[in-house]
């Protein structure tokens, strides 16, 4: 679908919609403004939160989805979050790059060569930006990365999810990226009960919180999300847990953030896995679930606690009810409850009548 096309069919249906900028990925937005060179949308993560915006010139040919089970689904996570309303105005996408660069915000930015990068712009004119960046593409920190204007696909800002990727650029953890471990180590060693980022298999993705515990090989945390508020309760499979910080500018702020809000009055503080099955069962409450050897991430409420499986009634992506399924408990190696995303799915599952536009 070309610009002009785009922007009537959004001007003429400014709520929730897709963009599919390729075969596999999708985003969830809604139109924010349209600029002289371009166009800026809100984008939403799964959990119905606004995500930040995210800016298409107009030569990017994009394909709109107005309607599918998905969206009916999104529509009614989105209604129960809040939108903020105090947007910057903009007029083309240089006032976007003049922004990030004066406030100092970290930001995305995807070329038409297909590569990506995170970081801050050090400096800029009308031609090309300076970048201290940590390319994902060849996982290379980089102090000076020069991009010229005109290679520039799409930018993504003012997403809560990307002040995380400051915590990577900081000068303390240089030589780690460098892989030269100075703070972490293959067989990390856990300190319960304090403030730490955990990394699951990967270097860039990780969680925030506090581990409570250790228990059957699995490790128990209760998390925070990137604005410092209680984000609920993650048990993985401690083999799968690849790195483990406990010092860092990010924490830091993550620290006085949690403090701010009083976040840690939340925390369920349990480190017995089977005590958490047993919560979860009287309460009622939807887990999203997987075990081992399997790709797909499960909605679910147990109804049965027996002594090799969890009974549990299972449902789809889109809150429907599926039927029961059983869960072997050796077996299972993910298991999180507590977050926006399973409240509001919750709460769906729960409500009939629920704002769907």
């Amino acid at each position: 679908m070309h610009y002009k096309i785009l922007i009537s069919f959004t001007m003429k249906f400014p709520k929730i919609f897709e963009i599919k900028t390729s075969k596999r990925y999708f985003f969830v937005a809604s139109l924010s403004s349209i600029l002289s060179d371009g166009a800026l949308y809100k984008f939403y993560g799964t959990s119905g939160r606004f995500d930040g915006y995210c800016f298409y010139l107009k030569r990017r040919k994009l394909n709109i989805v107005k309607q599918s089970n998905y969206l009916t689904f999104m529509r009614k996570m989105i209604a129960l979050n809040p939108i903020p309303d105090n947007e910057n105005k903009f007029s083309c996408m240089n006032d976007i790059i003049q922004y990030l660069f004066q406030n100092n915000k970290p930001l995305e930015i995807h070329l038409f060569k297909g590569q990506f990068l995170y970081g801050f712009i050090l400096s800029y004119d009308t031609e090309q930006i300076k970048m201290k960046a940590l390319y994902f593409n060849g996982s290379v920190y980089k102090d000076n990365v020069n991009i010229s204007v005109s290679n520039i696909k799409e930018l993504f800002f003012g997403s809560p999810g990307l002040e995380k990727y400051e915590f990577l650029l900081q000068e303390d953890i240089i030589d780690d990226l460098k892989e030269t471990p100075v703070i972490y180590s293959k067989q990390p060693l856990i300190k319960l009960h304090t403030l730490c980022s955990i990394f699951f298999k990967s270097r860039y993705c990780f969680e925030v919180g506090y581990i409570n515990g250790i228990d059957d090989g699995k490790v128990i945390m209760d998390l925070f999300d990137e604005e410092g508020f209680y984000d609920g309760v993650l048990i993985r499979d401690l083999a799968e847990v690849s790195k483990i910080s406990y010092r860092g500018k990010y924490l830091k702020m993550m620290d006085k953030l949690i403090n701010i809000h009083h976040s840690k009055a939340k925390m369920l503080n349990k480190n017995d896995f089977n005590g958490i099955m047993k919560y979860c069962l009287e309460n009622q409450i939807t887990v999203n679930i997987s075990t081992k050897n399997r790709k797909q991430f499960d909605y679910a409420i147990i109804k049965e606690i027996n002594s090799s499986d969890l009974l549990c009634a299972h449902y789809d992506g889109f809150a429907h009810y599926i039927g029961e399924r059983k869960y072997p408990l050796k077996d299972i190696n993910y298991l999180c409850f507590g977050d926006e995303l399973t409240k509001n799915f919750n709460q769906i599952i729960n409500t009939k009548d629920v704002l769907t536009k």
